[in-house]
């Protein structure tokens, strides 16, 4: 037995010996034409009335029985299961795993194939992605009592979204290839496929803070320990040896070990607006998820950074919020509503932005992505979001993007020219 892959999930099995098996036989197109000459020698001889015809065509349809009760008895006593993994991103590679054994002490299985069904969950009216079906197979040519076989295929799953795998269609042609039998394994299971990550250029990682001294420094990515690095200090027991700095050590020829102050907490407010116009075009749909893509890596590489309090609001077809502090779980929430996410065509601007203003403090950074340019959001924004109106601040290029003292505030729109320098989406 081959062993499993790391990372995948328990898999679901089924075992034809332990309830009503429903194995379906047909012909070939070669058993077809077999059984034409069969049938043509049998005429043949009841016509001419020869028993050596009558005797001939008896011998070639015996290889044709024999042929449908082996079959049939090649589907009985196994028993299969299906490995997924936990999770996966659009565009990563997917290796499903199919396993296969003979419950039976005696006999053997010859020339299994075996072919699942992978088919994305949606509304076909509204998006022609959805409910496309695939059917990988993968092929066992010899099973033993008691020694059970893995086989796995693999591919790329390049649109987000729900699937559902299942079920298993076990089929033969064994021995002649004149029948085939098939028997459909009725186990399913669903994968949750999260949005492709790209990467980001994007001023909310750098930006100026204006402390009470008035001095503006540079905000960097905290230490996944301790916090930002600012010096460097003498070795005392009980510090943990990763944090030495070997460099400066021999330099000074004492050990230094690095020192970390506090990282600094930050809240950010994300609202993803999702909006199509009534009759969308493959434009408008991609991007919907362009601006998918774009929230799903800023989630992914805040909760990288750590030390945030994150609220994510998506409003679709459903508004929703999930709220929480940046984390491996916060990531995992708020990328299965990401995969989930549909567009819609009403209008539910105002709404939303007040439940922004509601989540958002003066001091929280606020971003808000749009899909849909065919009216401009400045006025809402401007009117929403406290602490933009009425103070000091500085609007740069056609983006909306405001930095204060007060934290930072920005609106882009999916399709503009500077979006797509803040955001390279590579497949």
């Amino acid at each position: 037995m081959e062993p499993a892959l790391p990372g995948l999930s328990k898999a679901q099995e089924f075992d034809p010996m332990g309830g009503k098996r429903r194995i379906k036989v047909h012909l070939t197109r070669l058993g077809q034409y077999y059984a034409i000459l069969a049938a043509g020698i049998f005429l043949a001889a009841m016509v001419r009335q020869v028993n050596l015809l009558l005797l001939l065509a008896g011998l070639v349809a015996a290889p044709l029985v024999f042929s449908v009760f082996l079959a049939r008895r090649n589907l009985l006593a196994i028993k299969v299961r299906r490995r997924l993994p936990h999770r996966i991103s659009a565009g990563d590679l997917l290796v499903v795993e199919i396993e296969i054994e003979r419950t039976a002490r005696r006999g053997h299985n010859w020339l299994l194939t075996l072919t699942d069904q992978v088919i994305r969950m949606g509304e076909p009216d509204n998006d022609p992605r959805n409910r496309q079906k695939l059917s990988p197979q993968v092929t066992f040519f010899f099973l033993c009592p008691g020694r059970p076989q893995v086989a796995s295929y693999r591919g790329r799953l390049v649109e987000r979204g729900q699937y559902v795998f299942g079920p298993i269609r076990v089929t033969t042609r064994f021995p002649l290839g004149l029948v085939e039998a098939s028997l459909e394994v009725p186990i399913r299971q669903t994968l949750l496929v999260y949005p492709r990550l790209g990467i980001l250029n994007f001023p909310a990682f750098q930006r100026s803070h204006f402390n009470h001294e008035g001095q503006t420094r540079l905000e960097r990515r905290s230490d996944r320990a301790s916090g930002d690095f600012y010096g460097l200090r003498q070795w005392r027991p009980g510090d943990s040896p990763r944090l030495v700095h070997w460099r400066s050590s021999l330099r000074h020829n004492d050990l230094l070990v690095r020192q970390f102050d506090r990282p600094r907490h930050r809240d950010v407010v994300i609202g993803l607006i999702l909006r199509t116009p009534d009759d969308p075009s493959p434009g408008d749909l991609e991007r919907v998820e362009k601006a998918i893509r774009f929230v799903a890596t800023l989630v992914h590489d805040l909760c990288r950074q750590g030390s945030h309090h994150i609220a994510l609001g998506i409003a679709g077809k459903k508004t929703e919020w999930v709220i929480g502090p940046s984390s491996p779980g916060f990531r995992d929430r708020a990328l299965e509503l990401l995969a989930l996410a549909d567009a819609n065509p009403q209008n539910r601007v105002d709404s939303f932005m007040a439940d922004i203003r509601r989540r958002a403090s003066p001091e929280s950074d606020v971003i808000t992505v749009t899909s849909y340019e065919a009216e401009p959001l400045e006025d809402q924004i401007l009117e929403t979001i406290p602490s933009i109106k009425g103070e000091a601040g500085r609007q740069e290029s056609e983006s909306m993007r405001f930095v204060s003292s007060r934290g930072w505030k920005g609106t882009y729109t999916v399709g503009t020219k500077e979006f797509d320098l803040i955001f390279l989406d590579q497949f």
